[in-house]
């Protein structure tokens, strides 16, 4: 590969040390300042072109240019220490050509790799490297602004001649996606379920503006919704979207409406108890559900917009999911606080007393999830199983910001509720627990109260038998279905909070 090597004109502050005592040629001389090293760049052209605007719509491209007064993060590290520097543009030549500036740490030493970032929002509070997608495509202002043109660099610094080495010039590192939908405020867009971006605008709109990351050969969703919850929807198969590249869509999007025979319907405002045919796609649009709970009959898809309250009847779970075989996934961009009733999960199973209870799986893949289990269900699992047999599925996060609180007196926060055995078989299960690299935060807190054992994991036995399958996090196992691994038994026995994983 061809390097470009860029040299600057810079200054190099002179480093002072003391001069020893005339009467005295034994003093010790000063160790040497060290001074930071001010660098002058160029960065070559995004696209041809110049343009006042680091991005406009050209109409069938994206005109992307550097802008004067914009920064972006240079990232190295001088020892063992993460450095960051605000490299400011501080003019744009009619060719597009931009002149940047920074300063670096006088301890840096010559040929230093760095990372360039840009926007300097883009890069990682701790300057380790750029946020993740997740993070920076997170509710987007749905118009074209320099926020959608994130682009990544490398190269090395130079400190005995000052300057630097643009080995990568730095590119694009999402697409460009105009929508042109119903008026509407919010948007949302999933690829194989799992969200991808969301916009929201100012005041109701036709175009949306949104940026997403590279997708291959997927399903690709888009819901929007206006402030009177209306609600529209578009899905279409074998859709490829690469990074740089721009994309026009009118779609032809389905008006929603609460007919619950069709394929995909809505539910909003306050209603009672819902239940969710098999098979079907609901859009919850601002519901409240109180005393009552939402039950799948079978597999079903609950897409999130607007922010949605289930609080359930006494010994039921607030999402109800259905049967052994069966999956619920739950998506979308709004935002759901589902709490138990006494003895039943946030989302899972209800209670079960002398009989036995056959849950399905769970998979979040978005949207901002708030699961409290009543007194002895997990937030996220099974409710309590007394003298009896209640199972749940696989639980699965792949996406959004979760927190799970199991209920007073036994539950996990994700994972099984109590069981509880005065006669015969009082058991408690659930599948594997996975949470994926692609979640914004989980955060799960075991249950207060009668020592409930773990926050992820197995609730609280009472006399009965918990069982619980492997628990991976981030793509490392902590519990492989029969011994802890990791520290995991510390670990996944407190009130914790898992970020996304590195």
């Amino acid at each position: 590969m061809k390097t470009t090597k860029l040299f600057f004109m810079a200054a190099l502050a002179l480093m002072t040390a003391a001069c020893s005592n005339d009467d005295n040629d034994l003093t010790t001389p000063q160790p040497q300042k060290a001074e930071g090293i001010t660098i002058t760049a160029q960065l070559a052209p995004k696209t041809s072109g110049a343009t006042t605007r680091a991005v406009s719509d050209g109409g069938t491209k994206i005109v992307a240019e550097w802008a004067e007064n914009e920064h972006l993060a240079i990232l190295y590290t001088v020892g063992s220490t993460k450095k960051v520097a605000d490299a400011t543009i501080t003019g744009v030549d009619g060719s597009g050509t931009a002149t940047i500036s920074f300063t670096v740490d006088g301890g840096t030493t010559n040929d230093t790799p760095c990372t360039l970032v840009y926007p300097y929002s883009a890069a990682k509070e701790d300057h380790s490297g750029v946020k993740d997608a997740t993070t920076l495509l997170a509710v987007q202002d749905g118009t074209l602004n320099a926020n959608l043109d994130v682009r990544v660099g490398a190269g090395t610094i130079q400190t005995t001649t000052p300057g630097l080495t643009v080995t990568t010039q730095p590119a694009a590192q999402f697409a460009i996606w105009k929508l042109t939908t119903p008026s509407a405020k919010n948007l949302c867009i999933m690829a194989n379920g799992v969200l991808i971006a969301e916009a929201t605008l100012a005041s109701p709109g036709t175009e949306f503006y949104v940026a997403v990351p590279a997708v291959d050969s997927k399903t690709v969703a888009v819901v929007a919704t206006d402030e009177s919850s209306n609600c529209w929807s578009y899905s279409k198969d074998d859709v490829s979207l690469a990074v740089g590249s721009y994309y026009r869509s009118s779609p032809t999007m389905t008006a929603l409406d609460e007919d619950n025979t069709k394929d995909a319907y809505k539910i909003t405002g306050t209603v009672s108890t819902q239940n969710i045919p098999d098979g079907k796609t609901v859009v919850l649009s601002d519901v409240t559900i109180s005393s009552g709970q939402i039950a799948c009959s079978g597999d079903a898809t609950i897409i999130l917009m607007g922010d949605n309250t289930v609080s359930a009847a006494s010994g039921k779970a607030a999402i109800k999911i259905g049967g052994s075989g069966t999956t619920l996934t739950i998506t979308g961009s709004g935002s759901l606080t589902a709490t138990g009733g006494s003895n039943g999960a946030g989302i899972g199973t209800d209670k079960v007393d002398n009989g036995t209870l056959s849950g399905g799986n769970i998979v979040i893949n978005g949207g901002t999830v708030n699961a409290t289990g009543g007194s002895n269900g997990a937030g996220i699992g099974t409710g309590r199983a007394y003298n009896a047999t209640n199972t749940c599925g696989d639980i699965t996060i792949n996406g959004g910001m979760v927190t799970a609180t199991g209920g007073n007196n036994g539950g996990a926060g994700i994972g099984t509720g109590a069981s509880m055995k005065t006669s015969g078989t009082a058991s408690n299960e659930c599948g594997a627990i996975t949470i994926g690299t692609g979640v914004t935060r989980v955060t799960a807190n075991k249950s207060s109260g009668n020592s409930g054992p773990n926050s992820i994991g197995k609730g609280r036995a009472n006399g009965g038998t918990q069982t619980c399958g492997t628990i991976t996090i981030g793509g490392t196992i902590y519990w492989d279905g029969s011994d802890y691994q990791n520290d995991g038994e510390t670990y996944l026995g407190s009130d914790i909070t898992y970020p996304t994983a590195p």
